[in-house]
């Protein structure tokens, strides 16, 4: 007999449920570092949460379209990061708010004592 080559060929295994989600481990990361970094520094915590929170839209829409290609942690993943990055949002949105509250008080607190100050130092 002749060289004779043989092919076999293997079933594709169709392991579809298991894909990574895209995005889904981005808006968690985000998610979970815009806490943090709201906690610290507030405004790159804003700036991290509303990526999170587009990274989390786009990860969902991307299941919602099929998902039966997905596995429900990926879903939880970018359901997650999304909550957080709204959560981050609003910390941030009230630190701001106080920020600028405190500020204001400190002026109007301040004006009547520099007003005081100039109308004596006239009369002098």
């Amino acid at each position: 007999m002749e060289n004779q080559e043989i092919n076999v060929q293997q079933p594709e295994e169709k392991n579809v449920k298991n894909q990574v989600l895209p995005g889904s481990q981005s808006a968690f990361i985000l998610g979970i570092l815009s806490v943090v970094f709201t906690l610290t520094t507030v405004i790159i915590g804003i700036i991290l949460g509303i990526i999170a929170v587009v990274e989390g839209n786009k990860a969902l829409k991307a299941y919602e379209l099929n998902p039966s290609l997905y596995t429900k942690a990926e879903y939880s993943n970018a359901n997650v990061g999304k909550i957080l990055g709204w959560v981050s949002i609003g910390i941030g949105a009230a630190i701001c708010l106080f920020i600028i509250l405190i500020i204001i008080f400190a002026i109007s607190f301040a004006l009547p004592f520099a007003a005081f100050d100039s109308i004596h130092s006239i009369t002098l």
